[in-house]
């Protein structure tokens, strides 16, 4: 995998393209997103990675989205219709879409395709996923894509890095870890709330 990313980079304009369609294969086979941010900012830099990282993660999120919306809904809830769990889920994310949505989508509590398969199949609206689902990203993505440059740039370009720098980063991961299971507790808890409705 990294071997393949790293012969992106020498493909000149059509780096980007290629990049994108990697992604959304990727995320297909449950690649985990944070790789290929991590290898966005050390292939791209900070802001061309963010880019790239955004299009191909809205592109996959709609396709997933779209797939459980017009293929399978119908047959899932009609198999779905005495699950009482589910059921409560569905009408949580028909009342509270955006804040649901956020939620599982910053826990990363399910896989990324599967979260945007199963939100396309729950009552949630189309804008409401699609605007949460990209806000919800953005924070863990340009910490990864940050990782990836600052890495990339030791790594690739053979760059050296202060003291200063390296707290920072420290500093970083301990607060997306610590973040990361606070949302997980959160999430789980506000599935829980929907279940006994």
């Amino acid at each position: 995998m990294t071997h393949l990313l790293n012969e992106v980079q020498h493909l000149g304009p059509w780096a980007p393209v290629v990049f994108i369609l990697l992604y959304v294969a990727g995320t297909l086979l449950f690649i985990p997103t944070g790789l290929f941010s991590l290898a966005a900012g050390a292939f791209f830099g900070i802001g061309v990675g963010f880019i790239l990282i955004s299009i191909a993660f809205l592109i996959s999120a709609v396709g997933g989205f779209m797939a459980g919306r017009y293929w399978s809904r119908g047959w899932i809830l009609e198999k779905a219709a005495a699950n009482k769990k589910i059921k409560a889920l569905d009408h949580a994310i028909g009342e509270e879409g955006w804040k649901i949505i956020f939620l599982l989508r910053v826990s990363s509590i399910l896989p990324f395709m599967i979260l945007n398969y199963g939100l396309g199949l729950s009552k949630a609206r189309f804008k409401h996923f699609f605007i949460t689902s990209w806000i919800a990203m953005t924070p863990g993505a340009l910490f990864h894509i940050w990782m990836g440059a600052f890495f990339g740039s030791m790594i690739i370009h053979k760059g050296q890095k202060t003291l200063t720098e390296w707290i920072l980063l420290g500093v970083g991961l301990l607060v997306n870890i610590g973040v990361s299971l606070y949302l997980v507790f959160v999430t789980k808890k506000a599935l829980k709330n929907a279940e006994s409705l």
